[in-house]
């Protein structure tokens, strides 16, 4: 402890009144329309600033904040008032949150501890079911505890929060839902840590320490007060008293929502996965949207495809009322090209060309603060959805490991990304984003639900994946393809080692030692050798010309060196006999194959 002071712990739990909180964040509501939340807890770092876990602000519709009050008599119980609060600041991989009240509350700041001892006494206080600011006392287990070796039990939140090489404080103090956010205090009245998660399997309870703590405020601070002089340089100026920002767009029309939506109407597919079938032989499919390119020619995700054994697209119309309709039939596409670290894909309608329009990407890209349009295929197909740049070139590996399950596959960690607050769901990856001059500015990938931002790949890097896949789809670069002559035999070989399996299963043994090439399949010796019915499945391919074969690529070899039109003396192992040696004589047919 940095103070030689120790307390009681109701001397403890009594500092604390004013220096902790009860957070009420609604995420959604009940069809007969009342919220549905969930709650945590929270400290002071001052009267404007409160301290809690991301997973406390999940998904947040609304935040409260709620003081508590002492009595005389020394009952607790909560303020009758509370403090909306705005999360300004988060670090999901320290599952670390900094809310900010726009009011002022009467708190006080907690002291944070520079050091901490296993076996320590600790104290905990956080808002369990029905028992607001309930204290429960134990001991430190250990002090630098690395994360991957906390959770290898059947607590969730171990697996989207913390980094596997963050370190924490573990302690004994029984606790529950609602103490998340909460402050762990030593006996000096000092926070030595955040209370995070608990692991059922070994209870034992985690801590984000206090030097982390301390570095995630000084941090959120710097981000939120934006008083570094890196961010901000001071000067003379004159005003109108206005907030201006300047939006980029290439066209000069800005257009209303519902022309922006006409406008995509034909530009826009619903796609469905197929990837294969249930319990009851239903078919299993998944949902997603693509843009269109050209009349053949789709682009959407790489996770919108995942697996697929089948992918359908389905173009979009208007009828006679002006209602949005899927136009049948279905298209089945197969993919021709796909980059995962930029989750992006191109799909193609093989000898179809769909009476769709192409998109228009834009080419200055995008400003904080600028209006945009998204449009997916939630549970309603074609559906919009309004919101703002919040971030332009967010890099991948600050965006969020929470809970979004594509990240840990897809999007490179040094890849940057559009950041906005257009509400979406699943079935809207692959979708556009769209500014109001009706150009693409994105393809949607993902959705982060701590934070309520989304992301998407920006149309720079959208438009260069678009080259290389079409250039790579329709061969026509020369430095992608040449063309050599090569020799064959008219056989499918492997290497032996590869069929061990097969092979004592068929003839009860195995010789280990023998590595030469077996004769997997003869399918192909009418049309590419001079042999015919001369090879037989399973024979082993010991010898050319006398030179020993150990290998596929030493039989290769031996076929290419060879002089055109030269006669072959082939010696093969049959029925995987040794002593059953058979010599063929075979000219190899010469054929012409592509390189790439």
């Amino acid at each position: 402890m940095d103070s030689t002071d120790k307390y009681t712990t109701d001397e403890i739990v009594g500092d604390f009144i004013d220096k902790f909180v009860k957070i009420f964040n609604t995420t959604g509501y009940y069809a007969n329309g009342k919220d549905y939340y969930t709650y945590g807890s929270g400290i002071a770092i001052d009267s404007k600033y409160i301290l809690t876990n991301c997973h406390v602000v999940d998904g947040y519709l609304g935040l409260e904040v709620w003081p508590f009050l002492g009595d005389y008599t020394g009952a607790v119980e909560l303020m009758p008032f509370c403090e909306n609060g705005k999360l300004v600041y988060a670090e999901p991989e320290l599952d670390a949150a900094l809310v900010r009240i726009p009011g002022e509350l009467d708190l006080k700041p907690v002291k944070f501890a520079t050091r901490v001892e296993a076996g320590e006494p600790l104290v905990i206080i956080g808002n369990p079911p029905l028992i607001d600011f309930t204290p429960a006392v134990g001991a430190v287990r250990t002090v630098d505890r690395s994360a991957q070796t906390l959770s290898l039990g059947d607590y969730y939140m171990a697996h989207n929060y913390p980094s596997a090489d963050s370190r924490h404080l573990t302690h004994d103090c029984p606790q529950y839902g609602g103490y998340s956010g909460g402050p762990v205090i030593n006996a000096a009245k000092e926070v030595v840590g955040l209370v995070w998660g608990g692991i059922n399997v070994y209870r034992e309870n985690c801590a984000i320490p206090s030097h982390s703590v301390t570095a995630f405020i000084e941090r959120g601070l710097k981000f939120e007060v934006k008083d570094s002089e890196d961010r901000r340089t001071y000067r003379a100026s004159k005003s109108l008293g206005l907030i201006l920002k300047t939006v980029q767009m290439v066209g000069t029309e800005k257009c209303t929502i519902d022309e922006i939506l006409e406008h995509f109407i034909y530009k826009f597919v619903l796609i469905y996965n197929t990837i294969g079938f249930d319990a009851e032989n239903e078919i299993s499919c998944l949902g997603g949207s693509g843009i269109v390119i050209d009349k053949e020619y789709i682009l959407t995700n790489c996770h919108v495809i995942d697996g697929y054994k089948r992918v359908d697209v389905l173009p979009f119309g208007v009828d006679v009322e002006g209602n949005t309709v899927i136009s049948y039939p279905s298209e089945e596409a197969r993919l021709v090209y796909a980059e995962p670290e930029l989750d992006a894909a191109l799909i193609r309608i093989p000898g179809v060309e769909l009476d769709i329009e192409a998109v228009e990407f834009g080419t200055t890209g995008v400003e904080v603060g600028e209006p945009l349009v998204i449009i997916g295929n939630p549970d309603i197909d074609c559906t919009p959805a309004v919101g703002l740049v919040q971030t332009v070139g967010r890099i991948g590996h600050t965006i969020s490991v929470g809970n979004h399950q594509t990240f840990p596959h897809y999007v490179c960690d040094n890849f940057p990304n559009i950041m906005f607050d257009c509400q979406q769901y699943s079935g809207c990856s692959g979708g556009p984003v769209i500014n109001a001059a009706k150009e693409v500015v994105g393809l949607l990938w993902g959705g982060i639900d701590v934070f309520r931002e989304n992301c998407a790949i920006p149309s720079q890097s959208v438009t260069a994946f678009i080259e290389r896949g079409l250039k790579f789809e329709r061969k026509d670069a020369e430095d992608r393809y040449e063309y050599q002559t090569s020799k064959s035999l008219g056989l499918i070989v492997k290497s032996v080692s590869d069929m061990k399996t097969g092979i004592k299963r068929v003839y009860g043994t195995f010789d280990p030692t023998i590595t030469a090439p077996f004769v997997y399949n003869t399918e192909l010796l009418k049309t590419n050798s001079a042999a015919i019915e001369t090879f037989m499945e399973s024979d082993i391919i010991v010898a050319v010309n006398e030179m020993a074969v150990n290998s596929v690529s030493e039989l290769r070899d031996c076929l290419q060196k060879c002089p055109t039109d030269q006669e072959l003396n082939i010696t093969v192992i049959r029925s995987l006999n040794p002593n059953n040696k058979i010599h063929i004589k075979v000219k190899p047919k010469l054929i012409v194959c592509s390189v790439i």
